[in-house]
């Protein structure tokens, strides 16, 4: 039974891995082509209403969204082939336009993968009919269960959940210290990963911000982006800790960090669990909450470093990122094994 279990684990891991290999080119260039425009519009290219700011943020921001098809999509694309691809796409329908996002988008599409494989298993239609099997009968059928798990049951325990995540937000907020509050959003920010840790906190956040709350701006904008450089430096620092495979990703974690692509640690903390979910949590806290007691502010909470060269103050912001990153190399040095050397060939 352990056996079976372990296998169908390591099944369901690879085909989430095979999504978020064909997710992430998508974010990065959607997150670039959105930063980008921060440049000339003081950090502001998300309020643009016209001109170049405005397109290139507009077009960045809807490919940016399509992650969310191409993860579901290809996550049940790894599990049952390309009859699953149309209830993957029912997946991403949900997870890009309902509140489910990253965890719907992964959970989804492991279900869909599932649904597509058993029902090609034990769906037997006359002779006659079977020509229409994987072009009609397989597409309707799955995608038809897929509306249904997506709308009763993985959407709202995911809306459930994020609810949950914005309540425990506001009882912070009213203990009355805002450091602790950064703290706590930096906590969700990093670890969140695009999931729904991140929106379920972002709302509260943007409270602040969009009352011009800079220094919220600010907290949110290092948290989501310093785990990935501290992952770097671990994975570059300490060689005998990681696979070839997650040594090749060091470019792609410089990139999530210098465009605030929260997505790309998630292969490193779905390998290591037991490291990465503290490693993310206290290195989000802290950077939250330095950058509350040091009362640095940016003028927008995304754009990742092309929005940190316009802080208040670049020495300050640059310890607080550095505090962050230093928090996870830490910790996958004092906590993270060696590997055997037959996984680091």
């Amino acid at each position: 039974m352990k056996d079976k279990l372990r296998a169908l684990g390591k099944e369901m891991y690879g085909a989430m891995m095979a999504g978020i290999s064909y997710m992430i080119p998508v974010v990065i260039a959607g997150a670039i082509i959105m930063a980008i425009p921060n440049f000339w519009t003081a950090g502001a290219a998300a309020e643009a209403k016209s001109g170049l700011a405005f397109y290139m943020y507009t077009w960045g921001n809807q490919l940016f969204k399509m992650m969310y098809y191409i993860l579901a999509m290809f996550v049940a694309f790894g599990l049952a082939g390309r009859p699953a691809l149309t209830s993957g796409l029912v997946v991403g329908l949900f997870a890009a336009n309902g509140e489910s996002g990253f965890l719907g988008a992964v959970v989804g599409g492991i279900i869909a993968g599932y649904v597509t494989r058993y029902t090609i298993k034990y769906l037997k239609l006359p002779p006659v009919m079977s020509s229409a099997k994987s072009i009609l009968f397989i597409p309707i059928i799955t995608s038809f269960i897929m509306f249904l798990a997506m709308q009763f049951a993985v959407d709202p325990a995911c809306s459930f959940l994020m609810k949950l995540i914005y309540n425990f937000g506001v009882w912070v907020e009213g203990l009355g210290y805002k450091p602790l509050l950064l703290a706590v959003f930096g906590a969700c920010f990093c670890f969140g990963m695009g999931g729904p840790f991140c929106y379920g906190m972002l709302p509260l956040a943007l409270i602040y911000i969009n009352a011009g709350d800079n220094v919220t701006a600010a907290a949110t904008m290092v948290s989501a982006t310093s785990g990935c450089l501290g992952t770097a430096i671990a994975v570059m620092l300490f060689k005998k800790k990681f696979t070839s495979d997650e040594k090749a990703n060091v470019p792609g974690l410089f990139a999530g960090w210098i465009c605030q692509i929260t997505e790309f640690p998630i292969p490193f903390f779905m390998a290591d669990l037991k490291v990465f979910t503290p490693a993310y949590i206290l290195a989000g806290a802290v950077g939250g909450a330095m950058v509350g007691l040091l009362g640095v502010t940016t003028p927008a909470w995304h754009g990742g470093m092309f929005t940190a060269l316009m802080a208040s103050s670049i020495p300050k912001i640059a310890i607080c990122i550095l505090a962050q990153a230093a928090v996870v190399v830490l910790w996958v040095w004092l906590f993270k094994k060696d590997l055997p050397q037959e996984e680091l060939e």
